[in-house]
């Protein structure tokens, strides 16, 4: 998603709106917190297991690799991105070809750029399109059921958003526009809300609401329905937070220092949102959905720009959180995402913080001071997939001078 300097406004990530991404599904829940199949976010997106970030989030006491966390990832130069700051990312397999491709989003050119992988840490150009007037976030998933990857990117100054349906080589067919009136996109998600096998798409919006519009099969979505939110709402995502099976909504307000919770009544619509607030200074950015302690119930890990930490709320299993326990990072917190970086079975926390800042999970809910690795000056997307399918995940990451950086993960 793109970032916005909130005295004003703000945004951020994949499941989320303004400072850089979130892969995605920069805020996908694992498999295994799905209570059924309808809860899976995107369930065609992977393509091809190779894609798959992280198969096994819960801890394993029969995994014992060790990794020099200090020196787990070796830094290259990746494509280059064609836009100016301001930009999101995504990714999945974009050509049918098993290889994790790069999507990048710009406001300054309003580009919409993919970049192929070619499964050993390069990339190949794929194509390029421009698409409406001031792009703020993007999704990726299969929205008419081809097998071929989609994308739904928001529209910050056009107040839309625009859908275009994968072709199955890297492109996309010409999008088509769903206007929101004169409400301004922040962030993008997508899940299936009411349970009918279609995604639907959930975004946040400047003047304090959400979006929801439901989709209609074949790549066409409904009219958008409009519920209250925060103060400057930015991250955006969904999963099942209280076991029922039906997939829920959350959403970070950056000016309120809380995270709204909608549960979902299976049909599209949400019951009244309870907020939990994250760190009494900060100002969400970012969320991502994972099981950090292993009980099988949902937490929320919140990246918080302008207190430079990542709260961390662990689920009760009904739908509420426990008190924010607050990580600080080196400066901001965007892109908040989730994956095993050290492949210990146990799930870590990524974001952008003037580094990569990775907080290494303990499996109990409870996390090691942030490592940090340098990428590009002024890093503000995050992406993460296994770019040379070595079975580790690995980051991409844009800086100033539109510079692409990977980290290559060597825990193996």
């Amino acid at each position: 998603m793109r970032f916005r300097s909130l005295v004003g406004l703000a945004l951020v990530v994949v499941v989320c709106g303004c400072h850089g991404s979130t892969n995605q599904m920069d805020a996908a829940v694992p498999g295994d917190l799905a209570a059924g199949p309808d809860m899976a976010v995107a369930p065609d997106l992977v393509i091809a297991p190779d894609l798959v970030i992280a198969p096994d989030l819960a801890p394993s006491p029969d995994l014992h690799l060790v990794c020099n966390r200090a020196s787990e990832f070796t830094k290259s130069t990746g494509p280059a991105a064609d836009t100016n700051n301001d930009v999101d990312t995504a990714t999945a397999d974009l050509d049918g070809d098993g290889k994790a491709d790069l999507v990048i989003i710009g406001s300054a050119t309003n580009n919409l750029v993919t970049w192929l992988g070619n499964g050993d840490g390069t990339f190949r150009a794929g194509s390029t399109a421009t698409v409406g007037m001031d792009l703020s976030a993007v999704a990726l998933g299969d929205l008419d059921h081809d097998g071929k990857p989609d994308v739904v990117v928001a529209d910050y100054h056009g107040f839309a958003l625009h859908v275009a349906l994968g072709k199955g080589d890297g492109s996309f067919a010409a999008p088509t526009d769903y206007s929101l009136g004169t409400l301004s996109p922040n962030g993008v998600a997508l899940a299936d809300f009411n349970r009918d096998g279609v995604l639907d798409i959930p975004t946040s919006n400047t003047n304090n609401s959400a979006s929801i519009l439901l989709g209609k099969g074949g790549g066409a979505f409904g009219s958008p329905t409009t519920i209250a939110a925060g103060m400057a709402p930015l991250g955006v995502a969904a999963g099942d937070l209280d076991g029922d099976g039906k997939p829920d909504l959350v959403i970070g307000n950056y000016n309120d220092h809380n995270v709204s919770v909608y549960l979902g009544h299976g049909d599209g619509t949400f019951a009244a949102r309870k907020s939990f607030t994250t760190d009494a200074a900060g100002s969400p950015d970012s969320i991502a959905i994972a099981d950090f302690n292993g009980d099988g119930k949902p937490d929320l890990a919140v990246g918080n720009d302008k207190s430079s930490d990542v709260s961390v709320l662990l689920g009760n299993g009904d739908g509420t959180f426990a008190a924010a326990v607050n990580y600080a990072v080196p400066s901001g917190a965007y892109g908040t995402t989730v994956a095993d970086f050290d492949r210990d079975g146990r799930p870590d926390i990524a974001v952008v913080a003037s580094t990569i800042a990775i907080l290494y999970g303990n499996g109990d809910g409870t996390f090691a001071a942030a490592m940090h690795y340098d990428v590009a000056t002024n890093p503000f997307t995050l992406t993460v997939a296994d770019w040379n399918r070595d079975g580790a995940p690995d980051v991409a990451s844009i800086g100033d001078g539109n510079v692409v950086t990977l980290l290559i993960n060597t825990c193996h």
